[in-house]
Parts: C-alpha cells; sequence; structure tokens
C-alpha cells in the first residue's frame, strides 16, 4: 500500500507518538511518524539569536493532503463513484440535492488543529522547535479560535504562533 500523503515529505514530523493519543485518521498517522521533516533552516539564516523573524510556514503541502484524504475516503465509500457531470471540467456547480453523484465544491476540508500543530512544529527551525512543542502550538491554535470566530487555517497560525512570542516575517 502507498500512502496518498506519501507525496507530501513536509508532512513529516519530529514530534514522538508517546505525546499524543492514538487517532485513526490517515492524516494524523501519517503526521505522528517518526521521519523527520526538512527544516527550513535552511532556506533562512536564523543565527542564535531567538529574536530573529522566521518565515511563515507553507501550509499548502499540508491542506492538498487533507483535501486529497478527504477525496480518498469519499471514493473508497463507492469503487464507482463518478464527479458529477455538472462539475467538469470546472467552476459548475450541482444544483440537485438527491445527486449522487461525487461534488469536488463540496468538499472543503481544512485540518484540523492536532494536524496543523503537528504540521507547523516540524516545520520551525531551531530553537523555536525546541522551545515549543505541539501541544502548546495545539493550545495556542485552539485559543484563537475560540476568541476570534470563523478564521481561516493560515489566519489562526499566524495568530497562535504571534501568541506564542515566535516572530513570523
Amino acid at each position: 500500500y502507498d500512502s496518498p500523503l506519501a507525496r507530501y515529505p513536509l508532512l513529516r514530523s519530529r514530534f514522538s507518538t508517546e505525546t499524543r493519543a492514538p487517532d485513526s485518521s490517515l492524516v494524523a498517522r501519517y503526521l505522528r511518524s517518526e521521519l523527520t521533516a526538512p527544516s527550513q533552516a535552511s532556506a533562512v539564516s536564523v543565527s542564535s539569536h531567538s529574536s530573529s523573524p522566521i518565515p511563515f510556514p507553507d501550509l499548502k503541502p499540508l491542506k492538498q493532503a487533507v483535501l486529497h484524504s478527504a477525496l480518498a475516503q469519499s471514493t473508497a465509500r463507492s469503487g464507482d463513484l463518478r464527479v458529477c457531470q455538472y462539475e467538469v471540467p470546472g467552476g459548475g456547480v450541482c444544483r440537485d440535492n438527491d445527486c449522487e453523484e461525487l461534488h469536488l465544491s463540496r468538499i472543503a476540508k481544512e485540518p484540523n488543529d492536532t494536524e496543523v500543530a503537528a504540521y507547523v512544529h516540524g516545520t520551525l527551525p531551531q530553537p523555536w522547535n525546541g522551545r515549543c512543542d505541539v501541544h502548546a502550538i495545539e493550545i495556542a491554535l485552539e485559543g484563537v479560535r475560540l476568541r476570534g470566530g470563523v478564521k481561516d487555517v493560515d489566519t489562526r497560525v499566524w495568530e497562535a504562533l504571534a501568541g506564542l512570542g515566535i516572530p513570523i516575517i
């Protein structure tokens, strides 16, 4: 079996499986793997000075992996499931409430806070990934969600990292 998430090496995390409760979701299992994530430290020279700003993590690979997983789960239920003819070649919308075909426009899934925290922690350069663990990032993300209403995942990550005192550029 080749995981559909194997194409996304940035989703590999450094945190150990002992820190989280078991979860059966494909993305969460993948994020809990003991494989190491490539560090962004090579892209940005991070000195020993902890106030040096770090680049905002690119969340696109995580979002794509979560959407791919949701699509895989949708198609796994029925092997002969087809994409609705009104949504192909793109831009169209099916208005039939009884349509049982696959609707790409209805698959709008964002990664949960656990997945985002694991991914973001894996992208943090030293010394931040040593000072801030996955659970702290997850708590900060939850706090942002509870304080601010509906925000996209990028905004929540930005505010959570700022709240943890991590300087982002």
